[in-house]
């Protein structure tokens, strides 16, 4: 197991669901199909640690893809997070 994430409870009481490495080398991998990563790469995080988006990009992309992460306290900043970061276009 590589992590945990743990659902909200929307549906029913909240649960953690285990995230295997295997599991997430796949969802990189196709994440990575249709937005390409490279070292050097930069990308803005806004979501909470917890949210498994963040949790891939934020954490994995780093370590699998060599991507400089920015993290923003307030997603309300990040219009000027986005001038100032300077994130590459997808497929660019």
């Amino acid at each position: 197991m590589l992590t945990l994430i743990y659902t909200s409870g929307t549906t029913g009481p909240p649960k953690g669901v285990e995230i295997t490495h295997a599991s997430m080398l796949a969802m990189i991998g196709a994440w990575t199909n249709v937005m390409p990563a490279n070292p050097g790469d930069r990308l803005l995080s806004y979501l909470p640690a917890a949210h498994i988006v963040d949790r891939m990009t934020g954490h994995y992309l780093g370590m699998t893809h060599g991507v400089q992460v920015s993290c923003l306290t307030d997603a309300g900043s990040l219009p000027a997070a986005l001038r100032a970061v300077r994130p590459p276009e997808i497929g660019s």
